[in-house]
């Protein structure tokens, strides 16, 4: 929902046309509405980015796609390979 939310304006501050599809035209969505959506929304990233990550470890893996020129019948092939992976641990104090 949220890749759909973005395709129609979320990242621009533009409400209406983001949530008009889930809320049917644009019954909900008063500036009181948007401001109070928007300062929930803006607290809950500032929890997000502050949330403690020390007891997790991450594992990063690196992929590549390869789009070869040669055909195989009359389809194109694209071909998605991993190129190496990682684990990092956060420093536990």
């Amino acid at each position: 929902m949220l890749p759909l939310l973005y395709l129609h304006g979320l990242s621009f501050g533009e409400f209406v046309p983001a949530l008009e599809q889930f809320l049917g035209g644009t019954a909900g969505l008063s500036p009181a509405t948007v401001t109070r959506l928007t300062k929930q929304w803006a607290d809950d990233h500032a929890a997000f980015q502050a949330r403690d990550l020390a007891d997790r470890d991450f594992v990063y893996v690196w992929a590549d796609g390869v789009h070869p020129k040669v055909r195989l019948g009359q389809a194109h092939s694209c071909v998605l390979g991993p190129c190496s992976a990682s684990v990092w641990t956060a420093p536990r104090s």
